[in-house]
């Protein structure tokens, strides 16, 4: 089971990844104007986001919280306990006045099982006992070539009621004859025998329990509540003295017991349970009496105190790692406010700290998880599972919600600027405007991210890039350029916004700058002199 949520848990978080994709991708497809640009930012920004994550595991509260997830799982895996399945069944159809034990044994016992059960409930009109075993080496019937899967044996009685056939000595019941009986040689680890073999009906057969919902074949698995059996042409019947004496041995064997006629009304069969379980390998115990079905089961499942104990140790875990994450939240609005510069959606921080509280909280903890499993079994491992995620859907939700932006007005950012002035001669500003954008696309320092312009009654321009800086990832600059042209010179005002992730020392700032600058005023210089 443990398994099986593994599975889908990792096919949950692949599709979620995927639909993150493609919904990023559907955006800067959107938002881009030239291929080459597009390309560069979808890039830059996967990269960003990438590092950005990175930025965050390498600061010392992600080990502490990592810490605090490792010791709550493990605590409450090794604080759980368990109970046995225990389910009761109303059936109007039971109309039977006598009361039935039915015990299925994991492991074959010996007969003298009934005699132990007697002391356990009182006294009882009739002990049946069968023999089911499913063969890992199948037996062959040599006449007619058929494999035999299954061998089943009860009392000779008993048998001969349930499926009408006639039990003498080496008679076995077989379904896939096409006559009514004949002889043939059973093989079966490198030993031959003699047998006598009875045509049964198939579908008799298939329909033939033990007790209620109880079939005599085995069941080997379930199709929704459908039980799925044997098929019949693999199974071989036979009555208790037949097969002791196939097997050449003395002591019978019991794989289930069916205890007709239990006196005792009092029967607790929880009690039942667990003190036969003391000595015996049982798979379930049922108790089948007038209209009602009680069925308890080797199944375990966490009891109530258990339960509490992890969601005890849930919140305990949740308000230490939301401490810790609080402490955390002014450096993450920090982060917040400078990857927003650098041209990321809203929704950019909260995958990177959805991926974060992910890679940080969920990974280690599904590594605890798969110990607790190991070392504890499924009911710790179930404990461990639900403090998991309660404590990374509370720090998920937390750590969201306390990184979105109060409001624009609080949250606005009014960066140091550099300016710069240069006059050219020029008459026509729309050659001089398409001069400089050429100059800040090709400039070789900067991927540009963006480029916009507008042209007002050919004497006024304004020119507005973001470039990002190739030589520091996380560094950019802001550029407007506003061009008045009056009496054929052209005033050109170059503002520059150094902008980056992490604290951007001044030397870089001033390095940042003067590439932007000089690429622009040498080039507006030599178009002047070609103009």
């Amino acid at each position: 089971m443990i398994y099986l949520y593994f599975l889908v848990v990792s096919v949950a978080i692949a599709l979620a990844l995927a639909y993150v994709a493609i919904r990023y991708t559907i955006v800067e497809t959107e938002r881009s104007r030239e291929f080459k640009v597009k390309v560069k930012a979808r890039l830059s920004r996967f990269v960003g986001m990438y590092r950005i994550s990175i930025l965050l595991f390498s600061k010392p509260f992600t080990y502490v919280i990592i810490a605090t997830l490792v010791l709550a799982v493990t605590i409450a895996g090794f604080s759980s306990s368990a109970e046995s399945s225990y389910v009761e069944l109303k059936d109007p159809t039971l109309t039977s006045k006598t009361r039935e034990i039915y015990v299925k044994f994991n492991k074959p016992v010996t007969a003298d099982i009934c005699s132990r059960i007697k002391q356990s409930i009182g006294s009882f009109n009739e002990c049946l006992r069968f023999y089911r075993i499913t063969l890992e080496t199948p037996y062959k019937l040599l006449s007619i070539n058929k494999n035999i899967y299954c061998l089943i044996s009860s009392d000779k009685r008993f048998l001969s009621s349930l499926l009408n056939v006639d039990f003498h000595e080496d008679v076995y019941a077989y379904a896939d004859l096409n006559t009514a009986t004949m002889r043939d040689t059973l093989i079966y680890d490198n030993h031959r025998t003699q047998i006598n073999l009875v045509y049964v009906d198939p579908a008799k057969l298939s329909a033939t329990y033990i007790t209620y919902k109880v079939p005599l074949i085995p069941i080997q698995a379930f199709i929704g509540t459908e039980p799925v059996t044997i098929p019949t042409r693999y199974v071989l019947i036979t009555t208790t003295e037949n097969l002791m004496k196939l097997f050449e041995t003395h002591e019978e064997l019991v794989t289930d017991v069916l205890i007709r006629g239990v006196e005792s009304d009092q029967l607790n069969v929880l009690d039942f349970y667990e003190g036969l379980s003391a000595d015996y390998d049982i798979f379930e115990v049922r108790l089948i009496e007038y209209g009602r079905v009680v069925i308890v089961s080797n199944t375990k499942i966490p009891s109530l105190k258990s339960v509490v104990v992890a969601l005890i140790t849930s919140a305990t875990a949740s308000l230490i790692t939301l401490s810790v994450f609080s402490s955390a939240i002014p450096y993450v609005r920090d982060l917040r406010d400078k990857i927003s510069y650098l041209g990321f959606p809203p929704w950019a921080i909260s995958i990177v700290l959805t991926s974060y509280t992910a890679t940080s909280m969920f990974f280690p903890g599904v590594i605890t998880l798969i110990y607790v499993y190991l070392i504890y079994g499924g009911t710790a491992a179930f404990n461990s599972l639900l403090t998991l995620v309660v404590v990374w859907l509370a720090s998920t939700i937390y750590v969201n919600l306390k990184a979105r932006p109060e409001s624009l007005a609080s949250e606005s950012y009014i960066p140091p600027t550099t300016r710069y002035t240069v006059i050219i001669k020029c008459e026509d500003i729309s050659r001089l405007v398409d001069a400089i954008v050429h100059l800040i696309k090709s400039n070789e320092f900067f991927d540009v991210e963006e480029v916009e312009y507008k042209i007002d009654s050919n004497k006024e321009a304004v020119i507005h890039a973001k470039m990002l800086y190739v030589d520091s990832w996380g560094s950019g600059v802001d550029l407007t350029v506003f061009i008045n042209v009056e009496e054929g010179f052209a005033h050109i005002n170059i503002n520059t916004s150094v902008f980056g992730v992490e604290e951007i020392s001044e030397s870089m700032s001033l390095s940042i700058n003067s590439l932007v600058i000089s690429k622009i005023v040498g080039g507006v210089k030599v178009w002047e002199s070609t103009y």
